[in-house]
């Protein structure tokens, strides 16, 4: 029987180990292995295979990565920690976790399921050299990488490493400097950075509803969040208002934090605490409003009523914010929207409110459960517009998230429910901002618009008429009017959904600010799942194609095929709705260059 020779040959070596992983697991285990394993899907994965690596095996603690070029090793090393450092997640532990990184360019033994040697003992040993959030690379990487990474990394000298004959000249990049480069980014691409972001939308009153209280002791919680987003649907049609996404609070959900804080993370003037106390069908709701400049608050009411009281109660409430804020109370006359967005019947008020919740927490079954709860709303109450919009919402959901194998059956379903809503008046505008998406993916943008601006009319500080806004300006040649109206947007939204990124990425391209476009579409790359990631992919392999990067643009238009297998170049092109051909020649061309088949 003859032995099978290891394959010896040379590699990029990357080690990463967790910091005070022993610590972590003594104080909570399950939390911990639950936060590594998310870290894992959701930042290294990707990342790695984005840049031509593999993951040889995880160590529970740490990883051994592999990779052709040491230039993508460092890059990616770097594009790692950066993540951790971006990463907000709904556990707020996963910020606790920290990650040491080792990179050597050297020889190794491949087994069938591992790899040896020097190269990856040195990697160890760096590792075991980096500041906490750092990378501690080897001489014959620095070597290799000077001038092809945007990072300095700081000479320590020759170390001597454990079992390691010689010296090894060794430089090191800290966390300190990874974070100064990655907020000197933000701010002067200023996507992230709100006062950076539409003068006119920051000069009005921020204002944060933080999640409701519920101080019933029964099941009254999607009660207390339905309450709480119905108000915020009201205040969000005020010109004069600037409300913070509902998406954004769920950070502070079961904490108390203090204004000083609020204000230093969201950069919000006014927040509102509340509470809703129900007994049978009486209800109390108390409404605290806090100045978080002065650290004061500025109202504090008390309201009791009986359930089927809740929508017009809504409406005094809002009033009482905006005459202590000092802005003016209009366009919400309750009788232009009765029958059409007001809920008399205590159990409709009820499945509309806990519907609302499921419909915000944004899962697939979330999306679902809201569905059937607004569709009882329906059956009581047939002429609802409000519900009609939501409803037809959570169709298009399905339909642009994968939820559904049949995209097209959704999609009708999509108009049926937008039209159902205009024709009852909805007064959100949702039913506008969906047909508006239909006509602009049926490439008829002249409908799009006219929708669009009903939308925008109806909700100027809504998220999504702003977004809608911004792909109809991308699509018709107008990318500059794009990015202001998605930087509106992320700015309104502030915990914005990754797909905004996708728009703003391409958009970015268009106009022809091609570094800030990269870099928003690997954020967008590094936020979406799944096939959600191939508009930014499709971004960045144009990118790259146009400054000649053609070993990163095939390495992306790789990482587009293992996801989607059917990926076709002329089925892609076909479904973008531009009005310049020579665009769409444009991406064609950068995409068939990188190896994409027709």
């Amino acid at each position: 029987m003859t032995d099978i020779q290891p394959n010896r040959r040379l590699a990029a070596i990357v080690m990463a180990d967790v910091v005070g992983y022993s610590l972590l697991m003594n104080e909570d285990e399950i939390g911990t292995l639950k936060v590594i394993k998310d870290i894992q899907t959701e930042l290294i994965n990707p990342l790695v295979n984005q840049h031509g690596g593999r993951i040889v095996k995880t160590m529970g603690d740490g990883f051994l990565i592999e990779f052709a070029s040491v230039v993508e090793a460092t890059q990616c090393s770097i594009e790692i920690q950066k993540s951790i450092l971006q990463f907000d997640g709904e556990d707020k532990g996963k910020k606790d976790i920290v990650l040491r990184f080792g990179v050597h360019l050297g020889d190794i033994i491949e087994t069938e399921d591992d790899i040896y040697g020097d190269g990856v003992n040195i990697a160890a040993r760096l590792e075991s050299h980096s500041t906490p959030g750092g990378i501690c690379i080897s001489s014959a990487v620095h070597d290799q990488i000077n001038g092809k990474v945007d990072y300095s990394f700081k000479e320590l000298g020759n170390l001597n490493l454990k079992n390691i004959k010689h010296p090894v000249k060794t430089y090191t990049l800290d966390k300190d400097a990874i974070e100064a480069k990655l907020n000197d980014i933000e701010q002067n691409y200023g996507l992230f950075n709100p006062k950076s972001i539409d003068v006119s939308a920051a000069e009005r009153p921020s204002i944060i509803i933080m999640p409701f209280k519920n101080l019933s002791g029964d099941d009254s919680e999607g009660i207390a969040d339905g309450i709480r987003l119905t108000l915020h649907s009201t205040l969000i049609k005020l010109p004069g208002l600037f409300l913070i996404h509902t998406g954004t609070v769920e950070k502070y959900r079961g904490q108390a934090p203090s204004s000083e804080e609020v204000r230093k993370e969201i950069n919000t003037k006014y927040i509102i605490n509340g509470s809703i106390q129900k007994i049978g069908n009486q209800i109390r709701i108390t409404i605290e409003v806090t100045d978080t400049e002065q650290d004061q608050m500025i109202l504090s009411e008390r309201y009791d009523r009986i359930i089927h009281d809740i929508f017009s109660l809504q409406d005094e409430i809002a009033f009482e914010i905006t005459k202590t804020l000092g802005v003016e109370f209009f366009g919400l006359d309750n009788s232009s929207d009765q029958g059409s967005s007001k809920i008399s019947i205590p159990e409709a008020q009820e499945n509309f409110l806990v519907g609302l919740s499921h419909f915000y927490k944004g899962t697939q079954q979330d999306n679902s459960k809201a569905r059937s709860l607004f569709q009882k709303v329906l059956d009581i109450e047939p002429e609802v517009g409000r519900v009609y919009g939501l409803i037809g919402l959570t169709y298009w959901r399905d339909g642009k998230l994968g939820w559904s194998e049949d995209k097209e059956k959704q999609f009708e379903k999509v108009r049926k429910y937008a039209e159902l809503a205009v024709k009852n008046n909805d007064p959100d505008g949702i039913g506008n901002i969906l047909i508006g998406n239909l006509y602009l993916y049926n490439k008829e943008h002249k409908e799009a618009l006219e929708a669009s601006k009903i939308a925008m009319d109806k909700r100027p500080s809504c998220p999504l008429a702003n977004a809608l806004s911004a792909e109809i300006h991308q699509y018709i040649g107008k990318p500059e009017q794009a990015v202001t109206y998605l930087k509106h947007s992320i700015s309104l939204a502030k915990s914005f959904p990754p797909w905004m990124l996708n728009i703003l990425a391409s958009s970015l391209r268009d106009k022809g600010d091609i570094n800030t476009s990269i870099d928003a579409a690997n954020e967008a790359v590094r936020l979406n799942h799944g096939s959600n990631k191939i508009d930014a992919l499709v971004t960045l392999c144009c990118n790259y194609n146009g400054l000649n990067m053609m070993s990163s643009a095939k390495r992306v238009a790789e990482t587009i095929s293992s996801i989607d297998i059917r990926f076709s170049v002329k089925d892609y092109i076909g479904k973008l709705p531009y009005t310049d051909k020579d665009t769409l020649k444009n991406i064609q061309k950068a995409l068939l260059n990188a190896g994409l088949t027709e």
